[in-house]
């Protein structure tokens, strides 16, 4: 049985290790005339998903902790704590990504928008900043080979938290076909970009104390058992070996787990 767990326990683990995506069965369906790439693209697994994953790596926890010999109900509460816990911190590294993403073609732009102003040609002005700014990289390579940077720039915007490039892409074709000065038209079509990003530190700073406090009451609990265990009392024992305590821990995890993860999802909300 032990064998039969870690067995499933190392498949999960690379399961969730392998970056997901599809698999292109080109000898399978043949050519696909209308696709973008030519070929059919078909999800055989989704392993990119991270609902799967989530559930998965629950799956593993609870199996190994009741082989071990803890109750099913202790074991689901572990199992929900570590998976919030996972979910929040991605949560957060994904929302920190976006946020500098947002920053990077702030910046990028109001470089581009100087070097313009300054009388610098727009190619040269756009391999100096893209030298810099990763961001502006393709549509740099784009415009060396002849081609219009414009499209490559909105196929960038596409990445989480680039949509201020969209305002560069509109900013470049007005220009190209009205013929009117690209340092003006990108200068004021950046003052909307700006207001923008001010707007977005704002709504980030506002939603910093509420995320705060859900964090802080969701760990209260442990605090309440490391006091109560203090004071003479062995809450750990009722919770960790009896039928009652093994629910009342489990309402409780799922509870504050809810209270993070509703949270979450209004700050995600108001950030939009």
């Amino acid at each position: 049985m032990t064998a039969a767990v870690a067995a499933l326990a190392a498949g999960a683990s690379m399961w969730l290790w392998v970056p997901g995506g599809r698999w292109r069965l080109r000898r399978v369906v043949g050519p696909d005339p209308g696709g973008a790439s030519g070929w059919r693209s078909v999800p055989v697994l989704a392993r990119g998903d991270s609902s799967t994953a989530v559930i998965v790596l629950a799956c593993v926890v609870v199996t190994c902790l009741v082989v071990a010999g803890v109750r099913p109900m202790v074991a689901t509460a572990a199992a929900v704590a570590v998976v919030t816990a996972l979910r929040i911190r991605a949560r957060t590294r994904r929302r920190r990504t976006v946020a500098r993403t947002r920053r990077e073609v702030a910046r990028a732009c109001d470089a581009l928008a100087s070097e313009l102003a300054a009388g610098t040609a727009a190619q040269r002005a756009l391999d100096t900043v893209a030298a810099e700014w990763e961001v502006l990289r393709p549509a740099a390579a784009s415009a060396r080979l002849g081609a219009d940077p414009t499209e490559a720039i909105r196929v960038a915007a596409r990445r989480s938290g680039a949509d201020g490039l969209r305002v560069l892409a509109a900013a470049s074709e007005v220009s190209r076909r009205t013929g009117a000065p690209q340092a003006m038209v990108l200068d004021r079509a950046l003052a909307a970009l700006r207001a923008d990003e001010d707007l977005a530190r704002e709504v980030e700073a506002a939603l910093g104390p509420p995320r705060a406090t859900a964090k802080l009451l969701a760990v209260l609990p442990g605090v309440a058992l490391a006091l109560g265990a203090g004071l003479g009392g062995d809450p750990l024992a009722f919770l960790l070996d009896s039928r009652l305590g093994g629910w009342c821990l489990l309402l409780g995890v799922c509870a504050a787990a809810a209270g993070l993860v509703w949270v979450e999802r209004i700050a995600d909300g108001a950030s939009r």
